[in-house]
């Protein structure tokens, strides 16, 4: 009985949350913190994702200027080399 009981309180911690993201966050913290809230479990995770989902934008974005700088030094380049 103590099993089924565990069960269902892992099943309804995690009821509600949809992006997977969030869900992974959520298990790693229920691992750091067996006796965590709820309403606390899901606030930490989906910061957590926020922040990593932002991360992943600014690396984007980053390598987007990188690849955009490299190309037009190619082309600045090219341009430079045919007008002389």
């Amino acid at each position: 009985m103590n099993a089924l009981q565990q069960n269902w309180e892992h099943h309804s911690i995690f009821e509600g949350i949809e992006d997977d993201l969030v869900l992974e966050f959520a298990k790693e913290e229920l691992q750091k913190h067996r006796h965590i809230s709820k309403r606390e479990l899901q606030r930490v995770a989906r910061t957590k994702a926020f922040k990593q989902k932002l991360k992943w934008r600014i690396e984007d974005a980053t390598m987007g200027i990188v690849v955009f700088g490299i190309v037009g030094i190619i082309f600045l380049s090219i341009y430079f080399a045919y007008s002389i």
